[in-house]
């Protein structure tokens, strides 16, 4: 009976989704392969939110993984997946060339069909990252820190002139050794190092080295030294797990939700949901076999589910029955926003499930919940404030 007690209490539904685990974060950390020469495989990525400066209010960073050379872009937050293929185009591979390998978030600029289907004619590999979880483009992340570090500093007096600092700042990063390579970003890609303002005052030329085949080894022993003292660091405090397909576990919660984020979760909402069946594993990582009405990437990292126990007694879960044919009907209408990508859209609360599944549609996808669209605009009619009338001119009495 005390066994019984035991496994019922640990196969509480409420209680897995709601307690925290106690144990080290799941999954070995497993860096990326490391490349044999310069820009074969590079890192991308966005840093948004920045005050307009000269038309700009986003910087695309790209980082070569080999050599640590970075180039900064200015751009916009709205810039469509084309315009960001033409941005690599004019910046990247006009200098170095088109990479093997390109690894990124899964942002909507680099998972479109457009940027794929370029970069499949081009025989380059998009290597990108589970969702939510930057660790898996390191690169990008770093140079991202980096560079807003060095912007506060020169800006913060200024800070709409932040995109007239970016060459400058360009030039010192590449100009300086690297702790990972021992060596500069010039020095690798160019075998020489650069020419500083210092220098005018000295004659001469930089030294050059002897051959940059050389170099290249050296970088490469030292990447390889660098990548397993930070893997052994960061395991200590990891621990290895693996699941099987057809297993049930949890995703948490500030992951399943696109429309959230950890700040915005209210204090009383679980913390877990799901469960979510396995269908495919993947290197530290599975494939969940989602609902249609959580618009997320259903490739996870295994740092974000945990093993479901299986209750002693049959939990009934939310939405359709088992088999019947899966019909989702919309509860209310939250509230709508336009973009300039994307228009008018909706946000929906379906009916018997939770917030982390609130989906954003348009228009034309809830010809089948007219009254809850109508219901919605009214509210939104009648809570509006009415618009201000105009203060009567006072007339002048003629003398």
């Amino acid at each position: 009976m005390a066994g019984s007690v035991v496994g019922f209490v640990e196969a509480c539904v409420d209680c897995q989704k709601t307690k925290p685990s106690n144990q080290k974060t799941p999954g070995l950390l497993k860096p990326l392969e490391i490349p044999s020469a310069p820009w074969e495989s590079i890192a991308t990525d966005f840093i948004t939110g920045l005050p307009l400066s000269n038309g700009w209010d986003s910087i695309q960073t790209v980082v070569d993984r080999f050599s640590k050379m970075v180039h900064f872009i200015p751009t916009t937050k709205d810039v469509t997946a084309q315009e960001t293929a033409n941005l690599f185009l004019t910046h990247i591979m006009r200098l170095h060339g088109l990479p093997r390998r390109i690894v990124s978030d899964r942002d909507p600029k680099f998972t479109s069909d457009f940027w794929e289907s370029l970069f499949a004619k081009l025989e380059t590999k998009l290597a990108m990252s589970t969702a939510d979880h930057p660790q898996s483009d390191g690169q990008s992340e770093r140079a991202n820190g980096v560079i807003i570090r060095m912007l506060k500093t020169f800006c913060f007096e200024k800070p709409t002139e932040w995109s007239s600092f970016l060459p400058v700042l360009e030039f010192a990063i590449n100009s300086q050794p690297s702790a990972s390579t021992k060596v500069s970003p010039f020095e690798c890609c160019y075998g020489w190092r650069p020419r500083m303002p210092l220098d005018l005052l000295s004659p001469g030329l930089p030294p050059l080295y002897s051959s940059l085949p050389a170099i290249h080894r050296f970088v490469k022993d030292n990447l390889v030294e660098a990548q397993d003292r930070q893997a052994a660091q960061a395991n200590k405090e990891r621990r290895e797990v693996s699941y099987k397909v057809g297993e049930r576990v949890l995703l948490r919660m500030d992951h399943s939700s696109p429309n959230t984020t950890v700040g915005d979760k209210p204090k009383l909402q679980e913390d877990w949901s799901g469960p979510y069946k396995i269908v495919e594993l993947k290197p530290n990582a599975v494939k969940l076999d989602l609902p249609s009405p959580m618009r997320i990437h259903p490739v996870v990292n295994v740092d974000k589910v945990k093993p479901f126990i299986e209750p002693l007694v049959p939990h009934q879960e939310p939405g359709p029955e088992t088999g019947t044919e899966d019909v989702y009907e919309v509860e209310k209408i939250l509230k709508s926003k336009t973009t300039k990508s994307k228009g008018l859209q909706y946000l929906v609360r379906w009916q018997g499930y939770d917030a982390t599944h609130d989906s954003w549609l348009h228009e034309s996808e809830l010809k089948d919940s007219r009254e809850v669209l109508e219901e919605f605009l009214e509210r939104v009619k009648k809570t509006s404030a009415p618009p201000s009338r105009p203060s009567p001119k006072k007339r002048i009495k003629p003398t």
